[in-house]
């Protein structure tokens, strides 16, 4: 089990990848997992982001209202965990800095 926390980026309106992957999470050992909804341009834009800069926007907007927390992983609502004992013993060497979790195919 882990503790580090996990956001878990997702869109309103596709709500059910967010949820699948907070319960992925959860059974691989995490056990303080979240959904944040951030901007999604089918929705509302008034800042007039990019399609190019919206995982970047969501990112900042996470990393500003966490910004107390020493650790925390955010993760898009498709990533998933395949090798969860090199993951845990990644995490125990603690994290410096930002760590991005990646799906490596």
């Amino acid at each position: 089990m882990s503790s580090i926390p996990v956001v878990v980026m997702g869109m309103k309106r596709k709500s059910s990848k967010a949820i699948k992957t907070k319960k992925h999470f959860n059974k691989a050992g995490f056990k303080n997992v979240s959904i944040f909804y951030g901007l999604d341009l089918k929705g509302k834009n008034p800042e007039k982001i990019k399609s190019n800069q919206v995982v970047s926007y969501n990112n900042f907007d996470i990393l500003r209202k966490n910004i107390d927390k020493p650790q925390l992983l955010i993760a898009e609502d498709d990533a998933r965990i395949t090798n969860k004992e090199g993951l845990m013993k990644h995490l125990k060497g603690g994290i410096k800095g930002i760590d991005r979790l990646i799906w490596n195919q």
